[in-house]
């Protein structure tokens, strides 16, 4: 017996870190378990702990409140005797969420609403698009057209030399009126084609300004909530849909705003 725990001792290793929590303060008073034989338990006083285990793989497990608020569990292999320093981020523990097949056919309507919306937004775009070329398109056949009767005009002024002078000033006059003509409907087209691009313009800084103020409101909501909410509140306080405050979370993260971190099946949102 006493060979055995010489070589306990020998092979035994030192397992130490620190235990945070989410925001990486010190877990002071934290409870840490290791599934040893027998089980050895620790209350880190100091937001620290130590072990010392023979070689084997172990399970660590953290945790601090009364009710077991916060919680985090971690792997370890002992491969021979040293000081492994492992430290181990707590996160605090939800209530499961009682969702049923009801709740994800609504994520799925919502989604595909969702879809359906910027689809038409796209048709908007395109309809534009087209609606410019089409008007380029038409000036363009304008001023061709233009250049030939010009052209021809050229040829009988050229064969009719030998006219009067006033049927020369007549024909003159009447080239001179039909530009006139032609000028003011190539204008009108010009102030036609601008009233369409300016009510597109003002359509899109519209619908720009009001996902602006719906993602500053998300903001402020998440900061009025000490920086950190479940998106299941999220979707309590706004009356949108889940697929669009999925969207809005997610443009949120890619701008660097908050950060999502999975858990079970609900998501935690916490501002940078």
């Amino acid at each position: 017996m006493v060979a055995a725990l010489l070589a306990y001792e020998s092979d035994a290793a030192v397992v130490e870190g620190n235990i945070y929590t989410l925001y990486l303060d010190l877990a002071r008073d934290a409870i840490v378990r290791v599934n040893s034989v027998p089980e050895q338990i620790k209350v880190a006083k100091d937001g620290r702990y130590s072990f010392e285990l023979p070689p084997g793989a172990y399970v660590l497990t953290a945790t601090l409140g009364d009710d077991g608020d916060f919680f985090a569990e971690e792997n370890v292999t002992i491969k021979g005797e040293g000081t492994y320093n492992i430290d181990i981020i707590m996160i605090p523990v939800l209530d499961s969420m009682d969702e049923d097949d009801e709740f994800f056919e609504e994520i799925e309507k919502d989604y595909e609403v969702g879809v359906v919306e910027k689809t038409t937004r796209i048709g908007l775009y395109v309809t534009a698009v087209v609606i410019i070329i089409v008007l380029i398109g038409l000036l363009y056949m304008h001023r061709l057209m233009f250049k030939k009767e010009r052209v021809y005009e050229g040829k009988e002024r050229g064969e009719e030399k030998g006219e009067k002078k006033e049927e020369i000033f007549e024909e003159r006059k009447d080239g001179k009126q039909g530009k006139e003509e032609k000028a003011e409907k190539a204008e009108r087209g010009e102030r036609e084609g601008g009233r369409i691009d300016g009510k597109l313009d003002i359509d899109l800084e519209k619908i720009k300004s009001e996902a602006e103020e719906q993602l500053e409101k998300l903001v402020e909501y998440i900061k009025t909530e000490g920086g950190r909410v479940t998106q299941k509140d999220i979707r309590k306080k706004f009356p949108f849909s889940e697929a669009k405050i999925s969207l809005m979370i997610a443009e949120l993260e890619d701008k660097g705003v908050l950060k999502k971190i999975k858990r079970g099946r609900g998501n935690i949102i916490i501002l940078k």
